[in-house]
């Protein structure tokens, strides 16, 4: 949300005649939970990365806590939406698939991605270019993560390259204009979980939401 000159100018006005308020946003900087998560770096460099500045994914800030520790090095991870994340993930599972219809936004995750990571460029933005590699995929996968264009035809279209312990991931879960996706998938039996709260670069609450059966690799 972009705010004028006048709604800035009232903005600091109204916190220096709430100091305590001002103290508190302050002390985030050295302080506190922007503080530790890297919120900070995150926000000057406009890109998704922690404290120490290593990438991470442009989840919510809960969801990545919940997620980290879960990852293991027998899992094959596939995203629609490549970035920080791919990186990310590549460190932590077997291997990670991804998918980019950004011809630019390839080039460059695609100078820094590691060995374990295969980036795909698709021919165009259209529904059945963006989900042709998965569609041909032989094997099933552990993880989608669905982060990118058509969510909701990615969502259907996971389903039936899971795994039997496979999970999905929507980010953004909380957008109106997904609510068809996550009900096909709720409607195959997944239950979800949610996660609210802040993420990279902004301050405003967003959901993150893994969907998952029983016995699941992620061990919800």
């Amino acid at each position: 949300m972009a705010f004028t000159i006048s709604q800035k100018i009232k903005t600091i006005a109204k916190l220096f005649n709430e100091p305590k308020v001002l103290s508190a946003l302050l002390s985030q900087r050295e302080f506190g939970y922007l503080n530790e998560i890297g919120w900070f770096e995150s926000f000057n460099s406009n890109r998704s990365i922690d404290k120490n500045r290593r990438p991470i994914p442009w989840f919510s800030y809960p969801f990545i806590d919940f997620l980290t520790p879960r990852l293991a090095k027998d899992l094959v991870l596939f995203e629609f939406g490549s970035g920080s994340s791919t990186s990310f993930f590549a460190e932590r599972v077997k291997q990670v698939i991804s998918i980019e219809h950004n011809k630019e936004w390839f080039e460059i995750v695609n100078k820094t991605k590691p060995n374990n990571a295969k980036l795909i460029l698709t021919d165009s933005d259209s529904i059945d270019d963006y989900l042709n590699y998965l569609n041909n995929l032989k094997e099933k996968v552990d993880v989608v993560i669905v982060d990118g264009l058509h969510r909701n035809e990615c969502l259907t279209y996971a389903l039936e390259k899971l795994s039997e312990n496979g999970v999905i991931v929507l980010d953004d879960s909380e957008r109106s204009e997904y609510k068809k996706g996550i009900e096909s998938v709720i409607g195959r039996g997944f239950k979800k979980l949610e996660f609210w709260g802040i993420a990279p670069t902004v301050l405003f609450k967003k959901c993150t939401t893994v969907f998952y059966k029983s016995n699941n690799c992620l061990k919800v």
